[in-house]
């Protein structure tokens, strides 16, 4: 017990999307081929967390209050040391819910909306820009409305395909 508290968890445990390894995950969108669930250990008993890019990326548990503060913490903390753009990397993945794609779900869309809020209060030179794998109406739609998402977008795969018509000089 790392909180001294019998059935209390230390407040970093709810940082993160932790989910049963049976639970039903396959219309979740992915974009790799590997587990969307990686294994640790914590008090000696397995636990699956949500890792929907790496092992090594852990995905965030946005429902827990304290997450959004620390991100909104980082985000200021950039925008305070001049960056005029904060990029929001695969902002249509954050929300996680069963049974769903996990991608662009109301909760992304809020997630956004309160960034550029926050950022528009406190520093309003800076931008927000998302960065999706989306085909380019959804992400117009999505996350371009002019108003309350992101002042920027982009399409995370355009830039590279772009460059592959220069260089082979055929589209």
């Amino acid at each position: 017990m790392v909180s001294g508290i019998p059935g209390r968890q230390p407040e970093i445990y709810r940082f993160f999307n932790e989910t049963n390894s049976e639970t039903d995950l396959i219309t979740v969108a992915r974009a790799w081929s590997h587990p969307l669930l990686t294994a640790f250990q914590r008090d000696g008993k397995t636990v699956y967390l949500w890792t929907t890019f790496s092992t090594d990326q852990i995905n965030l548990n946005f429902c827990n209050p304290a997450v959004l503060l620390e991100m909104l913490d980082v985000l200021l903390f950039y925008a305070g040391r001049f960056a005029k753009i904060i990029r929001l990397d695969a902002i249509g993945h954050t929300w996680k819910e069963p049974g769903t794609t996990c991608l662009n779900l109301r909760g992304a869309h809020l997630l956004v909306r309160v960034f550029r809020a926050v950022l528009n209060k406190v520093f309003t030179d800076a931008l927000s820009l998302t960065e999706t794998n989306v085909p380019h109406a959804e992400n117009i739609q999505c996350f371009c409305d002019g108003h309350n998402e992101a002042q920027l977008i982009y399409q995370f795969l355009l830039a590279g395909l772009v460059l592959h018509i220069f260089f082979k000089g055929s589209c």
